[in-house]
């Protein structure tokens, strides 16, 4: 006889698994020490603390504005583009031109 799970139990276990794995590369790390830090030590060499920051952000909020990411981050305006362009590089962002009714399109930066 196979017990099953119901859905609950389920996302239980994920998030007990997933609160110890590094949210950019999703590997597990073992540092129990460090749960409040979603980060592993790996990926907290590579990027920087603005870096994770905004990362943290764009989970939280979603797919968003570099306007709206200035004023969420309380980071510069350039300082953030170099950052969100190191991200992208990386392959952890996204860029996504959305058009509106007039002007520019909106670019929208999102988590992969």
């Amino acid at each position: 006889m196979v017990n099953r799970i119901n859905k609950t139990e389920l996302n239980q276990i994920i998030q007990k698994t997933y609160k110890y794995m590094c949210k950019i590369c999703l590997e597990k790390f073992e540092d129990t020490n460090e749960q409040d830090y979603p980060v592993c030590k790996e990926c907290r060499e590579t990027f920087t603390k603005k870096q994770i920051n905004i990362y943290k952000q764009l989970e939280k909020s979603g797919p968003s504005t570099r306007t709206q990411l200035v004023s969420s981050t309380n980071i510069a305006r350039s300082t953030l583009f170099d950052n969100l362009t190191i991200l992208k590089l990386y392959g952890v962002v996204e860029k996504k031109r959305v058009p509106i009714q007039r002007g520019r399109p909106l670019e929208l930066w999102s988590l992969v």
